[in-house]
C-alpha cells in the first residue's frame, strides 16, 4: 500500500482510516509532498511569523517520515497527522526561541554587568588618584588634619589633642580641604 493508499481519487484524506503501516515509495512521497506541504508551511508560518524557521518545520516533518517510511503508523488521515506534527514541532521551535532569547538577556545583562563594574573600577581608582594628588596639595597641617580624620577615623576632639590645636581649628582645616576637594572633584558630582 502507497501513501496515497489513505487518500481517495479525488485527493481527498479518508477520515476512517484505522492503524495502518505505509509503504511509502519516492513517488508516493513527492505526491504526498506536493499536495500537503503547502498547506502545512501556510500553518507554520502563520504560528511562527519566520519564513526560514517554517520552511524548516516543513521540512523536518517530511524527513522524519521519509525516515520512518517502512515502520509509521498513522492512526488518523495523513492531513490530520502532519498537522499534529506541525503543531508540536512549531511549539519545539517557540520554546526554543523563548528559551534562546532568555540566554541571550541573561548574557547581556552578565555582560553589562561585568561592563559596569569594570567601569567603575576604573572611575573608581582614578578618583582615589586625583583625591590623593589634591590631598597633597593642600596645606601642611590641614593635610595632617585631613589624613587624621579620614584615613585614621579619629574625631575632631582627639584630632586636636594629637596635634595640640583647637577644636575650632580642626573644624576650620577640615572646612578648608572638604572644600578644595569639592571644587577640584567637580567632574565626579560630588557634593
Amino acid at each position: 500500500m502507497n501513501i496515497f493508499a489513505l487518500m481517495s481519487e479525488k485527493g481527498n484524506f479518508v477520515r476512517d482510516v484505522k492503524t495502518t503501516v505505509l509503504q511509502i515509495n519516492e513517488v508516493s512521497f513527492e505526491e504526498a509532498y506536493t499536495a500537503l506541504s503547502g498547506k502545512i508551511y501556510r500553518m507554520c508560518y502563520f504560528y511562527l511569523k519566520d519564513s526560514e524557521d517554517a520552511k524548516e518545520v516543513v521540512h523536518d516533518i517530511f524527513r522524519s517520515i521519509w525516515e520512518r517510511r517502512e515502520t509509521l503508523e498513522i492512526r488518523t488521515s495523513l492531513e490530520a497527522y502532519l498537522i499534529k506534527a506541525a503543531k508540536l514541532k512549531i511549539l519545539q521551535n517557540i520554546r526554543n526561541r523563548i528559551s534562546q532569547e532568555q540566554h541571550l538577556e541573561y548574557v547581556m545583562k552578565d555582560f553589562c554587568d561585568s561592563r559596569n563594574v569594570t567601569e567603575q573600577d576604573v572611575m573608581h581608582s582614578l578618583l582615589n588618584r586625583n583625591v590623593k594628588q589634591l590631598i597633597d596639595q593642600l596645606s601642611c597641617q590641614c593635610k595632617r588634619v585631613f589624613k587624621l580624620s579620614r584615613e585614621k577615623g579619629m574625631s575632631n576632639k582627639e584630632i586636636a589633642s594629637t596635634l595640640m590645636i583647637s577644636e575650632k581649628a580642626v573644624e576650620y582645616h577640615m572646612s578648608n580641604a572638604l572644600s578644595f576637594l569639592r571644587k577640584n572633584l567637580s567632574e565626579y558630582n560630588i557634593k
